[in-house]
């Protein structure tokens, strides 16, 4: 199995911020619109959260399960 099927077994949720327009948000628009279909439909229940917002400089977060 890939990571990308993995992903919800060791993480609560993916968020992505992103700009609509700038050049250097562009190689993760490009990864959302190749891997969003394939990433939700491996993990149905695991929030994925794409934030597009003007000027915005592109950041994945990953927040992990931590056992206290």
């Amino acid at each position: 199995m890939s990571w990308r099927g993995r992903l919800s077994q060791v993480a609560q949720e993916l968020r992505i911020h992103c700009c609509q327009t700038s050049p250097a948000s562009t190689v993760t628009r490009k990864f959302i619109q190749r891997n969003y279909a394939d990433l939700k439909a491996l993990n149905p229940t695991m929030p994925i959260l794409i934030r597009e917002c003007s000027c915005v400089q592109p950041r994945l977060w990953i927040m992990v399960w931590r056992e206290v």
